[in-house]
């Protein structure tokens, strides 16, 4: 009996002993339960076995395994059928020793045919890794130790006539055997486990914690394996073509055709590209990609005649050529390019992008009926990704139009962005001056999504700061002068003095429009010389100078304190509201592709559009801007929520008042090339703006309510479908606990150039508990329950 010894372990935890317990279990209970057949046959099998029962006890000897392979063959009979000795890939194995017997007919065929001198080769499995990974199994299997094993091992077993490399993966059976402690076993407690396993490289501890031969495995365990070339080979391309310079590089390229060798099983299969840009065949021989059919550039026709350029360009359908020296009978311009290269058979698909055909992928071979149409088929799940990665390629060559858009335009949202490469390419061709413009951009029907988180009562707090910097240093400047009195009583100091105090009770009643700038004047041009003059006076006037100095920042030049609470407030809410829309549009961007922006004022506020003109694909729905609706409104909760739950850390109590304008009837947008920016196109559009611009100071009608209120959710609409389809949503989310309370229906009073609005307005949830689920599938769900 021939065994494999490919991987030879001098040193682990485990001693295996070949035992075979466990099937004389299998017979001997058909000999007692089994029907007829199986008793008589048991029966004969256990008296034929009597004779060697030295199969009844373990042993390690391996030479055993030969001197009794017929036997040990027929004990494992119901294990390895006959039926299925060339079927199956399967062999008995002593455990992590990488000895096999009793393998199927298959199995040793395949052995055969990898050559006297082949050896197992293993993957990810050196000497080291597998005493861990016995070590793990006694964990497992001894102490009790939850732990997933399950990890592929991959065989690769050559084929030396047909001079292949063969995947296989194996899966391991241990259901034969079992595994007791040794005199050499330790007591392990629960600490030197958690050890172990927070140790896991470190083949030192486990060997010090689970010594060499300090576990018995008695049995034998079973290898079934699997031939996963094709899919192996198929995984190896897949993971080339997704790295960013898969056509870019030589080597990657090589492997690629190595790969693409064993998945379509062709030895010597070759493989070449050309990109079709600007509606010309380009060889791509700059990055090392080969092409039989271009050596420079043409036009697709010059390389096709005229039925293949249909099929191929037109129909972007595959054609593959079984035999090349029979297309020489038609002759015509793709024989004409053929003939100068070795291939007797050949392939050429088309790579689509955007079901635009961006350049072509080629197979052949020198041999004749080796490329034909069963490797088409192969070749279809492959063709996206090749065309990925060609695209890839084919963007390096358009890098100017990066250079182009930046200087036009500046930054430019994802979602748009191939618009704008479109018409940088369109000034690219046209070979323009360098000082030309682009073509204008505009994006028609489009529906926009307005919302705004206003910081309430930003200009009475910051107000109130300056007042307190203000009367603080002017108080300080009183000091140091009183001061100064007491030493020198002269007049200027009784009328700076004077001047301070009317500054004070100016303040101390109400900060007018010029107050601050007319008192920071008097601070710098009256007290500052004043005080310049004061630093070679005696200690204690110099000390109160100091004191008033070191009062002032050093940055504005005045005192900072109470400006700078606010200042920093606002600057974390801004920032906290700023990150948090932020997540959640790439949220938003997974539901669909839509345009976006955000302005930091005093809070937040956001455009959104959405709509079929914005993607290049085309591909638009109306369930996408009910999707968009909805994480609009779910998405400000959480803000509102967030900051809520911040502000007791606000050196300053500002809150913040949410809005969001309802727009139910589509507008067109352009970007204006001279304020870098898109706005609203058209007259009849424009009232969406004022609306926006003029909407957040607005008041209920015939009161003098403020709409906007912190803590509450307010959606401004003009139209009854606009009011239908949102009361939906807000009484869904009351139900979710997002919002509570009763939902106002108010009318707004009149705005210049808007009337007729209206506003829903609820409460919203401040104590809710974030949920774990995803905010897609929140949206997702509120929308299959309104819809």
């Amino acid at each position: 009996m021939k065994s494999n010894k490919a991987l030879t372990i001098q040193e682990l935890p485990i001693v295996p002993l070949i035992s075979f317990d466990k099937v004389f279990a299998i017979w001997e209970e058909m000999l007692q339960a089994g029907n007829d057949g199986e008793r008589v046959n048991a029966e004969l099998v256990l008296e034929q076995l009597s004779a060697f029962p030295e199969l009844r006890k373990p042993f390690s000897d391996l030479s055993m395994l030969e001197q009794y392979e017929s036997e040990i063959s027929l004990l494992l009979s119901p294990i390895f059928p006959k039926a299925l000795q060339l079927n199956e890939i399967k062999s008995c194995m002593v455990f992590f020793r990488s000895v096999f017997f009793n393998r199927t007919q298959r199995f040793e065929n395949i052995i055969m045919a990898a050559g006297e001198d082949y050896e197992f080769s293993i993957r990810n499995k050196d000497e080291d890794g597998i005493y861990i990974t016995s070590c793990m199994y006694i964990l497992a299997s001894h102490y009790g130790v939850h732990l997933d094993m399950s990890s592929p091992t991959i065989i690769e077993i050559p084929n030396v006539q047909a001079n292949t490399l063969r995947t296989y993966r194996g899966f391991f059976n241990a259901d034969f055997a079992e595994i007791r402690p040794t005199d050499a076993a330790l007591d392990l407690s629960q600490q030197e486990i958690e050890e172990l396993l927070d140790n896991a490289d470190n083949v030192e501890l486990w060997k010090q914690k689970i010594p060499p031969e300090s576990f018995e495995m008695l049995g034998f365990g079973l290898l079934t394996i699997f031939d996963i070339t094709a899919d192996d080979a198929l995984s190896a391309v897949k993971n080339n073509l997704i790295r960013k310079d898969a056509l870019q590089s030589g080597p990657i390229l090589e492997e690629i055709e190595v790969d693409l060798r064993r998945y379509f099983g062709i030895e010597d299969l070759h493989i070449g590209f050309a990109a079709l840009t600007d509606n010309q065949l380009q060889a791509m021989s700059a990055i090392g990609a080969r092409s039989a059919l271009v050596k420079d550039q043409c036009h697709p026709k010059e390389a096709f005649c005229e039925g293949s350029y249909d099929h191929i360009i037109q129909d972007k359908k595959m054609l593959s050529i079984p035999s090349v020296d029979k297309l020489s009978e038609r002759g015509g311009a793709l024989f004409k390019r053929l003939k100068g290269t070795d291939f007797k058979s050949y392939l050429i698909c088309p790579l689509v992008y955007d079901d635009q055909v961006i350049g072509i992928l080629e197979l052949g071979s020198s041999v004749a009926h080796a490329v034909n149409s069963v490797a088409e088929k192969k070749l279809n799940q492959l063709v996206p990704l090749f065309a990925t990665a060609l695209k890839r390629s084919i963007d390096e060559y358009y890098i100017k139009l990066d250079a182009i858009i930046k200087e036009k335009c500046t930054a430019i949202h994802p979602s748009v962005e191939w618009r704008f490469y479109q018409a940088a390419r369109n000034l690219l061709t046209s070979n323009a001056p360098k000082e030309a413009e682009m073509e204008e951009i505009t994006f028609g029907k489009v529906y926009p999504l307005f919302g705004q988180m206003d910081i309430r009562g930003s200009s009475l707090y910051r107000d109130e700061g300056i007042k307190i910097d203000l009367t603080t240093q002017l108080r300080l400047a009183q000091e140091v002068l009183e001061r100064a009195k007491q030493e020198e009583d002269i007049f200027i100091y009784d009328q700076l003095i004077f001047i301070i105090g009317e500054y004070l009770d100016k303040l101390d009643k109400k900060l007018d429009a010029g107050d601050e700038s007319a008192i920071l004047s008097f601070l710098k041009q009256e007290i500052d010389p004043v005080f310049e003059q004061f630093k070679d006076r005696n200690g204690k006037l110099t000390e109160a100078v100091q004191t008033y100095t070191d009062r002032i920042d050093t940055k504005v030049k005045r005192v900072y304190e109470g400006r700078k609470k606010y200042e920093d407030t606002v600057t974390t809410i801004n920032e906290e509201i700023g990150s948090l829309i932020e997540k959640a549009q790439a949220n938003a961007q997974a539901m669909f592709p839509h345009y976006f922006e955000k302005y930091k004022t005093d809070g937040v506020e956001y455009n959104m559009y959405v709509g079929q003109s914005l993607v290049d694909d085309g591909r638009y729905h109306e369930m996408y801007l009910k999707n968009l609706r909805i994480w609009q409104l779910i998405t400000t909760c959480e803000i509102e929520r967030a900051l809520f739950e911040m502000s007791s850390s606000f050196e300053v109590p500002l809150r913040i008042a949410s809005l969001i304008l309802v727009q139910d009837a589509p507008i067109d947008i352009r970007f204006r090339l001279d304020e870098k920016k898109f706005d609203v196109d058209g007259a009849y559009n424009v009232r969406y703006e004022i609306i926006k611009k003029r909407i957040d100071k607005s008041k209920v009608r015939n009161t003098e309510e403020r709409l906007t209120q912190p803590g509450k959710l307010v959606i401004v609409y003009s139209n009854h479908n606009e009011l239908r389809e949102y009361q939906k949503y807000l009484q869904y989310l009351r139900a979710k606990e997002y919002l509570q309370g009763e939902i106002e229906i108010l009318e707004l009073e009149e705005l210049d150039g808007a009337s007729g609005l209206k506003a829903l307005r609820v409460d919203i949830n401040l104590e809710r508990e974030p949920t774990d689920a995803a905010l897609n599938e929140q949206v997702e769900t509120l929308v299959a329950s309104v819809s």
